[in-house]
């Protein structure tokens, strides 16, 4: 399901840039163009494509999460070649959820924590503390890092793509020296 974040006319992905530093939409003669992105992203306005569009995270994340989950609790079944394969299948689940996790918290903050698979209806969600969260995903991160090669087929998960997220991961969970309690 990630492809569909990154391709097609109108991915996902260019409302995140256009939301943030990385890019400006400089279409301003289609009525589907963010090209007053400020104004267009206010709930007040009845503009169903931006909608749909910001709230594709949303919906995909809590998918992705899903089905990660999903694979993890389901593992007990599956029959492995040896130990480093199943902790490379976690290692991709936690990738998963991962990636899904960190728009989810950049976008909306604290969010539910959700680390199984849900097999009856809930309704008792509880948002956690983002930091918390940052964190949680961090650690799973390392354990993806650790156990993902990079012997896989091309599109598939690998150590290199475990990086890239554990670092981003550091980026928000990692405190420098100098933001320590006190100093400055």
């Amino acid at each position: 399901n990630m492809r569909h974040e990154l391709t097609g006319d109108g991915a996902p992905i260019l409302y995140q840039y256009m939301a943030s530093d990385r890019g400006v939409s400089g279409k301003i003669d289609d009525k589907s163009s963010p090209f007053d992105f400020v104004v267009r992203m206010l709930p007040t306005i009845n503009d169903d494509a931006a909608r749909d569009r910001r709230g594709w995270y949303w919906s995909e994340g809590w998918k992705g999460i899903k089905y990660a989950n999903t694979a993890l609790d389901r593992r007990v079944v599956a029959t492995f070649k040896n130990e480093a394969e199943e902790n490379e299948v976690i290692g991709k689940c936690y990738f998963h959820r991962a990636y899904r996790y960190i728009h989810l918290i950049l976008a909306h903050g604290d969010v539910p924590w959700i680390d199984h698979e849900m097999r009856t209806p809930e309704d008792n969600f509880t948002s956690v503390n983002r930091f918390d969260l940052l964190e949680q995903n961090y650690y799973d991160m390392e354990y993806a890092y650790k156990w993902v090669t990079d012997d896989n087929l091309r599109g598939e998960i690998n150590k290199g793509a475990c990086g890239i997220l554990l670092m981003k991961y550091c980026l928000h969970v990692l405190r420098m020296p100098w933001e320590e309690e006190g100093s400055l």
